[in-house]
């Protein structure tokens, strides 16, 4: 009868682990190694098992650090984040505030705005040269503090032309005006005449209708307005005898 070799083998272990001591007594030998395989306490004899405990758990409170670091950076980032967007949202809402102040005094500031009336333009023999400028608020609100003033000079073609009135300037000027208030809708009128009021010969008026001498006009207001603030308008012109009226000059003609 053939025996297995495995059950020989277990057979004879077993066997020698329970000899007899030299006093008679039997002796039990420990297990062979090869009984580890089946046996749960050999886990307990691992000597590296206390290192992988020891690095995992380093591991696992490293990972927490960093976590909790990520969390303290996007705390930082998003309430940083947060503040920024306030502090743009105040500078909107303030610079919003701002032109809506600037748009609310626009439209309800006065405006004081010219203009000359080609039916008043006289350019006739035996009588000087005068036009009238009417003067009007087309503004919202009372025009305070009103000064006007304005000059009209030949000036032979080719000659400079009068400066424009960049002041306020009542020696300068042949005819001003102080009106105080001027209201919005009707105009103040004045009626300029040459600073040189001599009646005109043919000659003169043969000279203007042929461009020979240029008729100027320069003129200025001041004002305030209720909050204080001071404005002004200034304009600036030659007569032009093909159409019978004022054309404007490129510079001396601006408002405030």
């Amino acid at each position: 009868m053939m025996v297995d070799e495995p059950s020989a083998r277990d057979a004879n272990e077993e066997t020698a682990r329970h000899q007899t001591a030299p006093d008679g007594k039997p002796q039990s030998l420990p297990p062979s190694r090869n009984d580890g395989d089946n046996n749960p306490s050999t886990a307990e004899h691992n000597p590296y098992l206390p290192n992988w405990v020891e690095q995992g758990t380093l591991v696992v409170l490293f990972l927490a650090f960093l976590a909790a670091c990520y969390a303290g950076y996007e705390a930082d980032r998003l309430a940083a984040a947060t503040e920024s967007a306030l502090s743009d949202a105040r500078i909107v809402a303030k610079q919003a505030h701002s032109d809506n102040v600037a748009l609310l005094v626009s439209q309800t500031r006065p405006w004081v705005n010219f203009g000359l009336d080609p039916a008043s333009i006289s350019l006739k023999k035996g009588l000087p040269f005068s036009a009238m400028i009417q003067w009007t608020n087309i503004g919202h609100s009372p025009a305070l503090k009103v000064r006007m003033g304005a000059i009209t000079k030949p000036i032979v073609k080719g000659d400079n032309p009068p400066e424009p009135m960049t002041s306020f300037q009542p020696a300068l000027a042949n005819k001003t005006q102080s009106s105080g208030i001027l209201l919005p809708g009707p105009p103040a009128t004045l009626v300029l005449m040459s600073d040189n009021p001599m009646p005109l010969s043919d000659t003169d008026v043969a000279n203007v209708k042929d461009g020979v001498v240029i008729i100027w006009v320069t003129g200025r207001a001041e004002y305030d307005d209720v909050s204080g603030n001071s404005h002004y308008t200034m304009f600036r012109g030659a007569f032009d005898p093909k159409i019978g009226n004022f054309t404007f000059a490129t510079e001396g003609n601006d408002a405030t």
